[in-house]
């Protein structure tokens, strides 16, 4: 029942019923789990830890829960524990690509740009579709002036997601950084039929047109 609540998004009335469940059986590690990812959706991110913690008690090998338990620490902001969690998953599985991805967000966060790369690239070796993986190294490559390389790393992305709006609203940033501003300009122009109210790519446009009419 506990899940059919959270299929229909009613997850404290889940978590009451994963809580009654586990009370029967509390070495259930697949309850812990269910009432870790409702807690999560309500967003009460410190007790979703606590039932992940809960799930790696029973079973310390358990990758969804250490990935999840990681996942719940970035939205604390807590990014030295999600990486401490993400990092356990590669001693378990080298071969998990989203933890490679989500470490390499975290090091590009905490300005580690080369550690940022590695992951990334790491990732691409396992999964070359990788759409996060390709967006994120490009983010890395334009914070560290790279916008060629950012550019190619955006334009993998678009060719397996072409109504990304992220990718495209940073590949006209890239474009512009270069100083090819009518091309920055399409992206931009791109991104805002999907969204005409995205106030950073409206931002950028400006900045983009002004900076033609400059170069005229």
């Amino acid at each position: 029942m506990g899940n059919d609540y959270g299929t229909l998004g009613n997850y404290q009335k889940a978590i009451e019923c994963f809580q009654k469940a586990v009370a029967l059986d509390p070495q259930d590690l697949r309850i812990w789990y269910n009432i870790g990812i409702a807690q999560g959706r309500l967003g009460i991110h410190q007790k979703a830890i606590e039932s992940f913690q809960k799930v790696l008690e029973i079973d310390p090998q358990n990758v969804e829960a250490c990935y999840n338990m990681g996942d719940e620490y970035e939205s604390l902001g807590d990014n030295q524990k999600a990486l401490e969690c993400y990092e356990k998953i590669l001693q378990i599985d080298q071969k998990h690509v989203s933890a490679w991805v989500n470490i390499g967000i975290i090091q590009g966060g905490l300005g580690n740009y080369q550690k940022a790369i590695e992951c990334f690239q790491k990732a691409l070796e396992l999964a070359p579709q990788n759409i996060n993986a390709w967006y994120n190294m490009g983010i890395v490559e334009g914070r560290l002036g790279i916008h060629q390389k950012a550019i190619e790393c955006f334009q993998k992305a678009l060719e397996l997601a072409p109504q990304n709006i992220d990718v495209l609203y940073n590949m006209g940033i890239a474009q512009g950084r270069l100083g090819n501003y009518q091309k920055g300009v399409e992206y931009i122009l791109n991104a805002l039929q999907i969204d005409p109210q995205f106030a950073p790519a409206l931002k950028e446009l400006q900045e983009l047109q002004k900076a033609s009419e400059n170069k005229k």
